[in-house]
């Protein structure tokens, strides 16, 4: 009786590792200033490599193709996306840029936890130690996005309540930081769970390329936000490249940053955004993963 061999095959899960936006040109940026489109070049060879990593099993962060040196801007330089801008009546973007190369639902690709680091130690403890700075006038600080990764201290005085927003519970009961949380697709429903100015500081943090309603959320951010208070979004150059916006895979820091204070503008009821370039550095050099703020006051 011959021998029958049945063979089934099931998909890996997108366990993707994050990798680098490529760093724009001088032409991009200066097309992305003048129109507030991010430039599209190299979309096919992009597309081509994000189907490689689309069906990679690894799970963790790949080192970095160049060194920290080489891949950060020089100092000052993102302050100038931000300076003097000539805002349009109207948001520049189109709804292709934020079109992403993995459009299945989100809680698909969050389904399993991903208790990976997004941002290595010395860039995560300088965003520490920027929310400290602001934390002696929050009580109560919401973070939306969250993950496992806490970028808060266990306690301060005056502190109440820490909330996260995020995708995936397991990542956020490791969160030591958080005494509460609530599982939400923000790209389905933009609606933060929690009344109006019930938050003293709203931030989010190296997450805001993967959200395709962004001016939405940070609309709801500036609601939850009481008088005065702070909205701070910090980003670097690595992603989950199958699950960022189009908008944000084209072009490099200096068009991130023009992009989410763009988001903070069309927001309206914000003081006008402002970028802080926190990437470690020794001797003007980078020494570890790029990191900046765009931040704004509520009014």
């Amino acid at each position: 009786m011959p021998l029958t061999i049945t063979f089934t095959f099931v998909a890996a899960p997108p366990l993707l590792p994050p990798f680098r936006s490529r760093r724009p040109t001088p032409a991009s940026r200066t097309l992305l200033r003048a129109s507030g489109q991010p430039s599209q070049q190299h979309s096919t060879s992009r597309r081509a490599l994000l189907h490689l990593a689309s069906i990679s099993v690894l799970s963790t962060i790949l080192p970095a193709p160049s060194s920290p040196a080489t891949r950060c801007l020089p100092e000052g330089a993102a302050v100038t996306a931000l300076t003097d801008v000539a805002w349009p009546p109207s948001m520049p973007f189109a709804a292709s840029d934020f079109a992403r190369f993995d459009e299945r639902p989100d809680d698909v690709f969050y389904s399993f936890p991903r208790l990976v680091r997004h941002i290595d130690g010395p860039a995560v403890a300088a965003l520490g130690s920027y929310y400290r700075s602001l934390l002696p006038m929050a009580s109560d600080v919401l973070d939306v996005c969250a993950s496992v990764e806490a970028y808060l201290p266990g306690q301060w005085p005056g502190r109440r309540v820490v909330a996260g927003v995020g995708m995936n519970e397991v990542e956020m009961q490791q969160n030591p930081a958080l005494n509460e949380f609530a599982v939400r697709d923000l790209n389905v429903n933009p609606k933060l769970p929690y009344p109006d100015e019930s938050f003293d500081l709203v931030m989010c943090n190296v997450s805001i390329d993967y959200l395709t309603k962004p001016v939405q959320v940070v609309q709801e951010m500036r609601r939850v936000l009481r008088k005065g208070g702070k909205v701070a979004i910090s980003f670097s150059d690595r992603v989950f490249g199958t699950k960022a916006v189009s908008a944000w895979m084209s072009g490099g820091d200096q068009d991130h940053v023009y992009i989410v204070g763009a988001y903070l503008h069309y927001a309206r009821g914000l003081a006008e955004p402002k970028v802080l370039d926190l990437t470690p550095r020794k001797g003007g050099k980078c020494t570890s993963d790029p990191l900046y703020v765009v931040q704004a006051t509520k009014l």
